[in-house]
């Protein structure tokens, strides 16, 4: 995702909180739970948006700055190699045996023995791990990838399917949604890594 879509997702989020906050205000004595979990939810995309924007000017200014110009180049030399001979005193065999007997060998030569070591490789079952509520479990990065491209990168449409994906009866109801609903509305490739994530969320979430 690019500046220019960010700060577009931006400006959609601005207008969308300024108009539900004018319709709290139409209640000062009460206010619905749902209009203020849909009031926290788009404060909390906006903090996401904006965290990644920061995150991209911190990378242009990096690259921005390059090297110093009157960097002087540091040149490496190789140390001259000096053939050396080995001239210690070879052991005696008195020595020897006494090295063989301290270290646990009752042999007077040694012999290596290679021994095959096989692991017995037991199958690794993954538990899924369960989740409670699908907005939160799905991370700013993976939240990109789902509106890009799953949702023609509509922030309105992805948070739209999430909830109604969220609020399904059971795991069934919410795949007939993907593929009787968004399937052909968005002509996803059913084997791409997006939407096998998204169907993985929602095994975990009606585990």
């Amino acid at each position: 995702m690019d500046k220019e879509t960010i700060h577009e997702q931006i400006d959609i989020l601005i207008e969308t909180l300024k108009e539900q906050h004018e319709g709290m205000k139409k209640h000062p004595n009460y206010i619905s739970q749902i209009d203020v979990d849909l009031f926290l939810e788009n404060i909390r995309d906006l903090y996401e948006f904006t965290t990644v924007l920061g995150k991209m000017n911190d990378r242009g200014r990096k690259q921005n700055q390059g090297s110093p110009k009157n960097e002087m180049p540091v040149l490496a030399f190789a140390e001259p190699i000096v053939q050396t001979t080995n001239d210690y005193p070879k052991s005696s065999s008195k020595e020897k045996k006494i090295n063989k007997l301290s270290s646990g060998v009752l042999f007077e030569d040694f012999a290596v023995v290679e021994v095959d070591i096989k692991v017995k490789e037991e199958p690794i079952i993954l538990q899924k791990e369960a989740i409670s509520d699908m907005r939160i479990a799905i991370g700013i990065n993976d939240k990109f990838v789902f509106m890009n491209e799953l949702f023609d990168g509509s922030l309105e449409e992805y948070n739209a399917s999430i909830d109604l994906l969220n609020n399904c009866q059971n795991a069934s109801d919410a795949e007939q949604h993907i593929y009787l609903e968004l399937q052909p509305k968005y002509h996803w490739d059913m084997n791409s890594v997006a939407v096998k994530s998204l169907l993985d969320l929602v095994t975990r979430r009606f585990i």
